[in-house]
């Protein structure tokens, strides 16, 4: 809410009673209104008021932040949906499956497109119109989301190999020594992950364009070693 700077002329009797009014009427009006409220009985500068009436600024002032609070996370959980799904499971080949993604992953991805460290297209506009204080709720929603299973196919043989074994001569590490699911949850998980996307982003990393998160360069070097 934007701070207002008025002054106000008032016996203590009137501002009493307007603080009460003002308590008995904020629920169910709009939070800007609210936060609005809160910030302009508070800033009463009239002898006595501050005593009389800022329990009743306190009140409203959490009363705005705890709306506010859930009408941001729905709005940002909103920006995720669009793309992600309220399920996590992504709208196309190329969008990422985040359901039952690892939280701090997930913060940590978010952190990284906000600061434009990760480059991400859009990924940027939705991660910074997000307050900061909403990414480990957003997060935590869809870790909580099951994570997806699927047959492995056909052509799955090569790649198990290299997850489970790496490519030693080429200096490539097996995956699962770092993506089994158990080593550090600001690794992400992969099994279930769409083919496209992993691909895409392998792609990335051995052309050393993608960046920004705690770890990414130790993708860089190890998808240096991989070929077509």
């Amino acid at each position: 809410g934007r701070r207002l700077d008025v002054t106000i002329a008032a016996t203590a009797d009137e501002l009493a009673g307007a603080a009460e009014l003002v308590k008995g009427k904020a629920n169910g009006l709009p939070v800007a209104i609210i936060r609005g409220m809160a910030h302009l009985v508070g800033d009463l500068d009239v002898p006595g008021a501050q005593a009389l009436i800022r329990p009743a600024a306190d009140d409203l002032f959490r009363l705005g932040t705890a709306e506010a609070y859930a009408e941001g996370f729905e709005a940002a959980l909103d920006n995720c949906v669009r793309c992600h799904g309220r399920d996590g499971m992504g709208r196309s080949p190329l969008t990422p499956v985040i359901a039952g993604q690892n939280e701090a992953y997930l913060v940590e991805s978010l952190r990284a497109y906000a600061a434009h460290e990760r480059p991400g297209g859009f990924m940027s506009v939705p991660a910074v119109a997000a307050d900061p204080a909403l990414w480990p709720r957003l997060a935590r929603h869809f870790a909580g989301q099951p994570w997806p299973r699927h047959p492995d196919p056909p052509a799955a043989a090569a790649g198990r190999r290299i997850a489970e074994r790496g490519v030693p001569q080429r200096a490539v590490p097996a995956c699962l020594s770092c993506h089994d699911g158990r080593r550090d949850p600001a690794y992400p998980r992969l099994d279930g992950q769409r083919r496209d996307y992993l691909e895409a982003q392998l792609r990335l990393f051995h052309a050393g364009k993608r960046a920004g998160t705690r770890y990414a360069q130790v993708m860089t070097r190890a998808a240096k070693g991989l070929t077509e």
